[in-house]
C-alpha cells in the first residue's frame, strides 16, 4: 500500500450536498480500510453536518472539520481537539463584515451550533445543504462577545461575484485571519493557524504517520493547505484553478468519483 492515510475534502470531492456519497466511493473506502488504510474526511463543514452524512454511509473514524479548527469522532460524536478564534478578533471581523455586506447575512460556526444575524434565501439554502438550523442573533457581535462558546469560523453566503469581492477585500486588510471559500458564494474567515493541512499534519504525527505516507484530495481554495506539508496533494479535475496549479496531480472530475479512482490507483 503506497499511502497509509487517505484524506478527502467532502463537497465537490467525496460527495455533494445535501448528503450524497456515491456507491463507488463508499465501496472503495471500505476496501481501503479493510486492507489496513486509514480514511479521513477533512472539510470546512461543521462537525454535526458532516458526521450525520458519514454515519448515513457507515463511514467511521475521525473527522477534521471547520477547516481544521475541530477534530472529532464520526461514530461517537466525541470532540477530540478544538481550536476557537479570539473573541475580540471575532467581534472586529463581524463588525467589518456587517458594514461591508449590507443586506447579506453574516454567520458564525460555534461549539454551540450555527448563528446568523438575519434570515434570507441564502441562509435557507445553506441550512438545507448542511442540515443545520441557525440560531437568530441580530446583534451577532454582541452575542459572540457575551457567549461562553468557541467560534470556529465566520461566514457570509451571497452571490458568487460578491463573495469573491469580499474575500479579496478582507485579505487585502492583511489581517492575521484569512478569507477563502469552500463552495460557490460562500466566504469563510478562519484562523490560518488552524488550516486543514496543519491540522492533518499534527493529527498524523500523533499516530506516527509521516506526510509522505498521506495522499490528500480536494477541489476548492480551502483545500490549498492540503497540497502542502509534504502530502501527495491531488486536485479534482473540475476544481479550482489555483488549487490545480498547486497540486502534485490533477485527477478525474467529481462526476467520475475521484476518491474511488485515487484509492484504486494508489492504495489497493
Amino acid at each position: 500500500m503506497k499511502y497509509k492515510m487517505f484524506v478527502a475534502d467532502y463537497d465537490g470531492t467525496l460527495g455533494e450536498a445535501p448528503n450524497y456519497i456515491s456507491e463507488e466511493n463508499v465501496k472503495a473506502i471500505n476496501e481501503y480500510e479493510n486492507a489496513g488504510g486509514k480514511f479521513l474526511v477533512c472539510t470546512g463543514r461543521e462537525f454535526g453536518s458532516i458526521r450525520n452524512i458519514l454515519n448515513k454511509y457507515g463511514i467511521k473514524g475521525d473527522i477534521i472539520c471547520c477547516q481544521g479548527a475541530l477534530i472529532g469522532d464520526a461514530q461517537t460524536g466525541k470532540v477530540k481537539q478544538s481550536y476557537g478564534m479570539d473573541k475580540t478578533d471575532c467581534v472586529e471581523i463581524i463588525n467589518w463584515l456587517v458594514d461591508k455586506i449590507g443586506d447579506n447575512v453574516a454567520m458564525v460556526v460555534t461549539s454551540n451550533g450555527l448563528y446568523i444575524n438575519k434570515q434570507n434565501k441564502y441562509t435557507d439554502y445553506y441550512q438545507h445543504l448542511t442540515s443545520l438550523e441557525g440560531k437568530l442573533a441580530p446583534d451577532l457581535a454582541k452575542t459572540v462577545m457575551e457567549s461562553n462558546f468557541e467560534v470556529y469560523k465566520i461566514m457570509v453566503i451571497c452571490d458568487v461575484s460578491y463573495s469573491l469581492e469580499i474575500i479579496d477585500d478582507f485579505n487585502a486588510k492583511k489581517s492575521k485571519y484569512v478569507a477563502n471559500s469552500g463552495a460557490k458564494g460562500l466566504v469563510e474567515i478562519i484562523n490560518p493557524v488552524n488550516n486543514k493541512g496543519r491540522a492533518l499534519k499534527t493529527y498524523a504525527e500523533s499516530l506516527g504517520v509521516s506526510p509522505e505516507e498521506i495522499i490528500t484530495v480536494g477541489d476548492s481554495t480551502n483545500d490549498l493547505s492540503l497540497m502542502e506539508y509534504g502530502f501527495y496533494g491531488v486536485a479534482v479535475g473540475d476544481g479550482n484553478d489555483k488549487l490545480k496549479a498547486k497540486a502534485k496531480e490533477v485527477t478525474v472530475p467529481f462526476k467520475d468519483d475521484p476518491v474511488a479512482y485515487l484509492i484504486r490507483k494508489y492504495c489497493l
